[in-house]
């Protein structure tokens, strides 16, 4: 008998912080920014003409962008303004989990030396019945997938 895989499901997904633990704290109904690209250097080879040799030199990260609604006075909010209001800056790990239907994680990410270094809160419009959402930047050393 031949298994059929089942890809993991992007709209079902957790986000843990260690310390971060109340009710709602990371729940985000966005999360992007997990790549990862190698900054190359380009070196000529004398005789070769027909193509160029690229090494890779080092990893540059994008930054973390987690969205959700805003929340009145959780502790993740206080890391935040801790960070943007008193330059203090805690790095934390972040946890990100795509989870099936049992809430059980199937692929995990661990990502290392995190820290806020942005935070944007949406328009307010009264003609539509919209979320105040609030938008959070997070620069990190770098992430691993975990097996």
């Amino acid at each position: 008998m031949s298994y059929l895989y089942e890809a993991p499901v992007a709209f079902s997904f957790e986000v843990r912080i260690p310390g971060f633990s109340n009710e709602g704290e990371c729940s985000f109904r966005d999360v992007g920014g997990l790549s990862v690209k190698f900054d190359l250097e380009t070196v000529i080879e004398g005789g070769v003409n027909d193509y160029e040799h690229k090494l890779p030199k080092r990893a540059q990260y994008n930054p973390l962008v987690l969205k959700r609604g805003i929340l009145r006075g959780s502790q993740f909010t206080k890391w935040i303004n801790d960070a943007v209001r008193n330059f203090n800056f805690k790095p934390k790990q972040i946890y990100i989990s795509l989870v099936n239907e049992q809430r059980t994680p199937t692929i995990r990410w661990r990502v290392e030396n995190a820290y806020p270094v942005g935070i944007e809160i949406s328009e307010f419009k009264a003609e539509e019945n919209a979320l105040a959402i609030e938008t959070l930047t997070i620069a990190y050393d770098y992430f691993v997938r975990m097996e």
